[in-house]
């Protein structure tokens, strides 16, 4: 049971969101940033909007987004783009442009997960699209400040474990498969959220800070707000794989063939000659 003074927590929530805009920035600096065309992988979501609204405090910076037509990720990037004044890149995927990729981050990684794959996808298109031999992601938002669903209603003994495990995932065997995609295209992949003083700050807040209670990344959304961006900030969480409509259109490629996700993947495996 969570029993806290809810003021004290609110003022604990605003000083962590302004001392994470603030080592955000710091990081965008570090990277030398300043003043070049930084394209930033984007659903329009709270990550992504607050790290591109940062970029573009210090760089010429636009926007890319993938998914399918009707996907929420495109209404969401719009929506989020317009209200950061930032350019946007649409990459409009299709069965066959999703199904391409899919079968190219299996040659590139080795991947046989399908929803690992689904989850990557967005990433590879945004990696394939950016003109500029860098590009930044908001990734790791989600273990850090408790964005999961899967947080939700736990003990805080559960969440620190499952987190943990997360963010272990996150900055191992994910960022390889990332980190192997970008190389493929000769690009750096940048993550903010994942530098080491952003990864030490949050993994020692409070857990009342981080731990889902009726709304997730209750930090992230503040930083949102204390650069002003209330609407972005009240936006709901869905899943990359979801919210581009990838997850979908594998399931329907998959079932076109009279397979499991499972076993079209193999198949990609096979004719690749893994």
């Amino acid at each position: 049971m969570r029993v806290c003074d809810a003021g004290a927590e609110d003022e604990t929530v605003r000083r962590s969101a302004r001392r994470l805009v603030s080592l955000l920035l710091e990081d965008l600096h570090r990277r030398k940033l300043d003043g070049r065309r930084v394209p930033v992988s984007f659903s329009g979501g709270l990550d992504s909007a607050l790290v591109a609204k940062l970029c573009s405090e210090i760089a010429d910076a636009y926007c890319i987004v993938a998914g399918t037509d009707d996907s929420t990720d495109l209404k969401t990037a719009r929506f989020s783009a317009e209200k950061l004044g930032i350019e946007l890149r649409e990459i409009r995927l299709d069965e066959e442009s999703v199904i391409e990729g899919a079968r190219e981050i299996c040659r590139l990684t080795g991947l046989r997960d399908p929803l690992t794959i689904s989850f990557e996808l967005p990433t590879y298109f945004a990696l394939r699209s950016a003109d500029e031999d860098l590009i930044v992601t908001g990734q790791g938002a989600d273990e850090l400040f408790g964005g999961y669903a899967k947080y939700e209603g736990v003990a805080q003994e559960e969440f620190a474990r499952l987190r943990r495990e997360d963010l272990e995932r996150a900055l191992g065997p994910v960022d390889v498969i990332e980190r192997g995609m970008a190389a493929h295209w000769k690009k750096e992949i940048i993550k903010p959220f994942l530098c080491n003083r952003v990864v030490s700050f949050a993994m020692a807040l409070p857990t009342d800070a981080v731990l889902p209670a009726g709304v997730r990344k209750p930090v992230v959304r503040e930083a949102l707000r204390e650069l002003g961006l209330e609407e972005i900030a009240a936006l709901p969480k869905k899943a990359a794989q979801y919210g581009s409509g990838v997850s979908d259109v594998m399931k329907k490629a998959a079932k076109g063939r009279g397979q499991t996700l499972g076993e079209m993947i193999a198949d990609f495996a096979v004719e690749d000659g893994a």
